[in-house]
């Protein structure tokens, strides 16, 4: 009766470490710190090595200055999606989305 035991717990053991192991195995990505947004992001272009900037649903706009360690969400002044952004200069940058939304920036986005 002992040896059984022993056998059903440290099988037991087993299964629940083989099943536990799932849980890594099937990691998914997280947002992190400092949680910039949760709408979907479309769209992104940098600029330099550092640079960038990536839009998204709800008028989302991110940019990084750190090659994106860190964002800082920017207003966009538009709920609509944007889905694509291209910047042909360090300053001068085009965002277009849906219902035809067209947002030009020439200072790297501040406004």
């Amino acid at each position: 009766m002992k040896r059984t035991l022993k056998f059903t717990t440290g099988l037991t053991i087993i299964i629940f470490v083989w099943l536990m192991s799932f849980n890594t195995l099937s990691a998914q990505w997280v947002l992190q710190n400092p949680y910039p947004t949760m709408n979907s992001l479309f769209g992104t272009y940098f600029i330099n090595a550092n640079t960038g900037i990536a839009v998204g649903n709800g008028g989302t706009i991110l940019r990084t200055t750190n090659g994106g360690s860190s964002w800082i969400s920017q207003t966009s002044g538009t709920t609509n999606g944007l889905y694509s952004v291209l910047f042909t200069d360090a300053n001068t940058g085009t965002a277009v989305g849906s219902s035809g939304t067209i947002l030009h920036t020439t200072n790297c986005g501040d406004n």
